[in-house]
């Protein structure tokens, strides 16, 4: 089991040679109301609002971590989700390294923006970049209308990073982040 230890501290390996800082920039994207702020308070702070208002304007924090002899800057970018901030979107995954989209399990149209926004990644960005899938919301399982099956394939064929999440309890955060750092080229 990998984690992504915070790491508050200046470490070095048992050479004394110091670990290198791998700062890595994510974006976090997704329909309105499917929760990449809550996932990102969570994961960052590992504070949980039941009442949030939408997201206006993007916002980011910086989280370092260790993962095995390495560490990482995380610097996760939370993004507005309204259709009239769309246009923005692109200067926000612009020189990132990977996104992070982000639907509710609970509402089908998220899922279909979530394959969407996929697509405009992989068609518009001008560098290698990776994605990940979060379905959030796991918590709300009699609520679920997207299928875990059906999510697994399209994951498999677009070969992205997929994790079932939910915010309110933490479920699979860590998880969903440690397979991206894992396989972000400076860390290989």
């Amino acid at each position: 089991m990998y984690s992504l230890a915070e790491d508050n501290t200046s470490r070095s390996l048992s050479n004394g040679q110091s670990l290198t800082l791998h700062p890595f920039k994510v974006v976090l994207l997704g329909a309105p109301g499917v929760g990449k702020t809550s996932l990102m308070g969570r994961y960052m702070k590992g504070e949980y609002k039941v009442h949030r208002l939408s997201t206006t304007c993007a916002d980011s924090m910086t989280r370092t971590a260790c993962l095995d002899d390495s560490r990482v800057r995380l610097e996760l970018w939370d993004t507005p989700g309204a259709d009239w901030h769309r246009h923005l979107l692109p200067m926000y995954y612009d020189r990132c390294h990977a996104a992070v989209v982000v639907y509710d399990t609970t509402v089908r149209r998220t899922y279909n923006s979530a394959k969407a926004m996929v697509a405009e990644l992989k068609r518009r960005c001008s560098h290698e970049i990776m994605i990940a899938l979060a379905g959030n919301k796991v918590d709300l399982v009699d609520s679920r209308v997207v299928g875990e099956l059906e999510v697994e394939k399209y994951v498999r064929d677009n070969g992205l990073i997929y994790a079932e999440t939910s915010a309110k309890s933490g479920l699979n955060l860590n998880g969903l982040f440690v397979a991206m750092v894992k396989q972000l080229p400076e860390c290989d």
